[in-house]
C-alpha cells in the first residue's frame, strides 16, 4: 500500500472512530458542554492522543462542524503552534520518542486559541499537570497569556489521573479548569 493509500485508509478508519466515542468519553464532553461555552466564534485547540492520554478526538470532530478546531503542529524545538485542523487533510507524522500523530496539512494555517485543551498524565485539582511534551504546553499557555491573549486552558484526563497534588515550578503554567469524566473544576479566576 503506498503512502497516498495509507493515509486515507488511515483517516477513513479515524473518521469511523471518532462517530463511536467511549461511555467515558460521552461523560467527558457532557461535563464540558454543561461547563464551558463553546461557540461558532471559538477557535478551540485539541490534540491527537497519545499512550495513556483521554481521547477527546470525536469531540474535536463534532466540533468542527461549528467552530475552528485546532492541532498542535509538533516542531523539533520545545515549542509548539496550533494550526486549524481540517480531518480531510490531515497528516501522519512521526515524532522521535512518540506514536504517529495525526497533525494538520503542512500548509494549514496558524491559528490563536480561544480554548485549548491540554492532555495529562496526571492533573492536580489546583489546575497542575504533568504531560510527555517536554513542558510544550506549559510554555505555549505561558507564552499566550504574556502576549495578552485571552483564552481557557483546560486539561482533561480520565478520573484516575487526578491526584493530590503536582509539583509545581515557575515554569509550569496553571490550567483554568480540569475537566474529568465525573468532575470539572475551576483551577483560576
Amino acid at each position: 500500500m503506498n503512502t497516498v493509500d495509507k493515509k486515507y485508509s488511515y483517516i477513513n478508519a479515524l473518521k469511523s472512530h471518532l462517530q463511536t466515542p467511549s461511555q467515558c468519553e460521552y461523560k467527558l464532553f457532557d461535563l464540558i458542554k454543561k461547563n464551558i461555552p463553546i461557540d461558532s466564534s471559538d477557535i478551540i485547540a485539541g490534540y491527537y492522543p497519545i499512550k495513556d492520554e483521554i481521547n477527546i478526538s470525536s469531540f474535536l470532530y463534532r466540533m468542527s462542524y461549528r467552530s475552528t478546531v485546532a492541532l498542535p503542529n509538533i516542531k523539533q524545538s520545545p515549542n509548539i503552534d496550533f494550526k486549524e485542523w481540517k480531518i480531510e487533510e490531515s497528516e501522519i507524522v512521526s515524532v522521535p520518542g512518540m506514536e504517529d500523530l495525526l497533525e494538520p496539512n503542512k500548509d494549514a494555517i496558524i491559528v490563536i486559541p480561544t480554548i485549548i485543551f491540554v492532555p495529562c498524565v496526571y492533573v492536580s485539582k489546583n489546575g497542575h499537570r504533568e504531560g510527555y511534551g517536554r513542558k510544550r504546553y506549559d510554555k505555549v499557555i505561558l507564552r499566550l497569556r504574556n502576549e495578552g491573549h485571552k483564552f481557557l486552558a483546560i486539561g482533561v484526563a480520565y478520573d484516575y489521573q487526578l491526584i493530590m497534588d503536582v509539583p509545581f515550578g515557575e515554569n509550569d503554567a496553571q490550567l483554568d479548569w480540569v475537566i474529568t469524566p465525573s468532575v470539572a473544576l475551576q483551577c483560576r479566576q
